[in-house]
């Protein structure tokens, strides 16, 4: 068998989908997810993993330049409580994100919090720094946020209620990967701690090159990576 090429590449991370509330998922499908507590309401995250180790199999300095992610939902976001609000966050980063940094993406309506990739708005000593987990530009290949709430014009039934995408927005450089691994982080954030949200199975889709490098640049791009 002849060593890896360069050329297309596709790669595909699934999500389970899943109801929770209460810092709790349905005893149904809860396979994947985790929680974590952030006053009032909960962080509700998933987080999956590609390999990308695979490319340098035969010994040469190869990269993934993404051409596009394409985030699939097998149905709507819903909500099973009313005057529900929440954020779901889609990030796919060179480093998995641990729970501390996952609690800060998003705190409240008015504290945005530290999102990966962006300056933290907030007001930190140098100690909270030095323990903290910051991921620089480079490290954030793509990103998704959503906000959305309950739409009292409509109702399906009495236990469902329909909803309405507020605001969304992309981010991330989309620079080439040498790391060992991307890590897809599914973060839903809710603001009650009864706000029931049911979140569809999902899947990240990447299509991306694998291209040919010069040692020098896939060192460079490797430091940037783990911010080096």
């Amino acid at each position: 068998m002849g060593g890896v090429t360069v050329g297309p590449r596709q790669f595909t991370l699934m999500c389970s989908g899943t109801q929770m509330a209460n810092g709790a998922f349905s005893a149904f499908h809860s396979s994947g997810w985790d929680v974590t507590g952030i006053g009032a309401g909960f962080g509700y995250y998933f987080q999956s993993k590609v390999d990308l180790r695979g490319l340098l199999v035969d010994g040469k300095n190869r990269g993934l330049n993404p051409l596009s992610v394409i985030l699939q939902e097998a149905a709507p976001v819903e909500f099973a409580t009313e005057d529900t609000y929440c954020m779901v966050y889609d990030i796919l980063s060179t480093v998995q994100l641990t729970e501390q940094l996952i609690e800060g993406i998003y705190e409240t309506y008015s504290t945005p919090g530290d999102v990966p990739g962006f300056l933290d708005p907030r007001v930190a000593t140098p100690t909270d720094k030095e323990t903290f987990q910051d991921l620089n530009p480079s490290q954030v290949m793509w990103g998704l946020w959503r906000q959305f709430s309950t739409n009292g014009q409509f109702r399906f039934q009495p236990t469902q209620h329909a909803t309405q995408t507020l605001n969304s927005g992309h981010f991330g450089q989309g620079e080439v990967a040498v790391s060992p691994d991307l890590w897809w982080t599914r973060l839903v954030r809710t603001f009650a701690d009864g706000d029931t949200v049911i979140m569809p199975s999902a899947n990240l889709v990447l299509h991306a090159d694998a291209v040919a490098m010069t040692e020098s640049q896939e060192l460079t791009q490797m430091m940037r990576a783990v911010q080096r």
